[in-house]
């Protein structure tokens, strides 16, 4: 028979040695770097794809940028390569279905996590307004929110749910799932968050423009702030042991973010 304090004191050492956020037979065995970089690249490789097909259909914008409708569609195709290839990974591991590989079942008492999304998104939406008013640059540094704001129509809903919807969960799995899985094996919650938020935020950064100071300024606060919507992420799905806070911590943030684009 097992002896329940030793059990204890075996779960706690793991503990404080770096552990899988996500627990069950579905993850026992936690992920690792290689399985975040062939997923990231294959998700890259996607988006280069798509980006071809919209310069052979006429889907640029003279400002170089894709179509609101294009963007939807990159948006779409890396969610659907990102699960892919997620569920290629799960398969191969054994582990079961993608929901029970990163805890992706609903609870609602997971919901909450939205509004917490929102209240920051607000936050970061004033400080940047703010940076932005004392800096005399009010340009939208990504290019995604320019086409949110340019958008109307069918390429709108098509692009709020990319943006809303897709963008989250597929990310959340990358980031989150995989990365933040691979990080926490080895190192402490605070170093793994911190790490898997890092690389969140400086994907988000990369294409902008930067050709100014100003630009330059706004583009480091908007680093800062997908740094800490990441490391929040991260800190969430190791305390729930799923996914699904921080998709709804995920998904607030875009929802007021793209609500304040169109509205504006």
């Amino acid at each position: 028979m097992a002896d329940p304090d030793r059990g204890g004191t075996r779960a706690l050492a793991a503990s404080s040695r770096g552990a899988d956020p996500f627990e069950g037979p579905a993850t026992a065995q936690g992920w690792r770097w290689a399985d975040f970089v062939i997923t990231i690249l294959g998700v890259l490789v996607v988006g280069q794809v798509v980006a071809g097909l919209a310069v052979a259909a006429g889907g640029v914008e003279p400002s170089g940028d894709l179509s609101a409708g294009w963007i939807a569609i990159a948006g779409t195709a890396s969610f659907v390569a990102t699960i892919g290839l997620a569920a290629l990974l799960v398969g191969r591991r054994g582990r079961g279905s993608v929901v029970d590989a990163f805890g992706l079942g609903l609870r609602s008492s997971h919901l909450r996590y939205l509004a917490g999304g929102i209240g920051i998104s607000v936050i970061a939406g004033i400080t940047l307004q703010a940076l932005g008013a004392i800096v005399d640059h009010q340009d939208s540094p990504q290019a995604v929110a320019e086409a949110v704001e340019a958008a109307s129509g069918p390429g709108l809903v098509l692009l709020i749910v990319a943006v809303v919807v897709f963008a989250p969960i597929g990310e959340e799995v990358l980031y989150r799932g995989l990365l933040f899985g691979a990080a926490r094996r080895t190192q402490s919650l605070v170093s793994a968050a911190l790490v898997s938020g890092a690389i969140f935020s400086s994907i988000h950064i990369l294409g902008l423009d930067l050709s100014s100071g100003a630009a330059i300024a706004l583009g480091a606060l908007g680093l800062v702030w997908f740094l800490i919507i990441g490391a929040l992420a991260a800190a969430l799905v190791d305390r729930h042991k799923s996914l699904m806070p921080a998709i709804w911590l995920h998904m607030g943030f875009n929802l007021a973010g793209a609500v304040v684009l169109i509205l504006s």
